[in-house]
């Protein structure tokens, strides 16, 4: 919008623009006439304008209100009331779907199509949650059967059904080869079933001995 005077008449800076004045070494030093009398530019003052992030455009709502993606950024979004945006997170760890019809529209990443909105605020998480909420595997990689449903960054440890493996591109417990996870070992189930294998395949082996 274009800038709007506080009063009828005089000067005032603009909001987007920054002026630093930076000195250069020889600042320390008397200025010497080129002449006897005159007027001289300083040579050791220099101007370098800033622009700040305004200076490139405030977000612009849609509607007039509403909440709306950042293009950029999968977990911020700006929530607009009566034009005004103001810039918010989702909690760490969740991400932001304007195509909730809910209110709170910021949601586990599994559910959530980011597209080009690669970037992300940084992590606050802990040993056993990456970030304060989600679901996260464990961090032994052989360990693929248990996982971490983080909570504000309190944890609850949950174990898959018995021969299943924890998917967290998914955030549910899948076959193995759906997962496709590599170093697994086996669960207390899976070891059940192949000892009991190995049980059938021994005897299987003394009855044909015996034939």
């Amino acid at each position: 919008g274009a800038f709007k005077c506080p009063e009828k008449d005089g000067q005032y800076e603009g909001p987007t623009l920054r002026v630093l004045v930076l000195f250069t070494e020889s600042a320390y030093g008397a200025f010497k006439c080129p002449e006897k009398d005159g007027q001289y530019e300083d040579p050791t003052l220099r101007v370098l304008v800033l622009f700040t992030e305004s200076a490139y455009g405030a977000f612009k709502c849609p509607e007039k209100d509403g909440q709306y993606e950042d293009p950029v950024q999968c977990d911020k979004y700006y929530e607009c009331q009566d034009g005004k945006a103001k810039e918010k997170l989702c909690p760490d760890g969740l991400m932001f779907d304007e195509t909730i019809r809910k209110i709170n529209k910021c949601d586990q990443p599994f559910n959530v199509d980011c597209g080009d909105r690669i970037e992300l605020q940084p992590p606050q998480g802990n040993n056993n949650c990456p970030r304060k909420n989600g679901f996260f595997s464990h961090p032994d990689p052989s360990n693929c059967h248990v996982f971490y449903n983080c909570i504000g960054g309190e944890y609850t440890e949950i174990a898959c059904t018995s021969g299943l493996h924890f998917d967290e591109y998914q955030g549910i417990c899948v076959w193995p080869d759906t997962a496709g996870r590599t170093g697994c070992g086996k669960t207390e189930g899976e070891w059940t079933v192949w000892v009991a294998g190995q049980e059938l395949d021994r005897a299987r082996s003394g009855q044909q001995d015996r034939n």
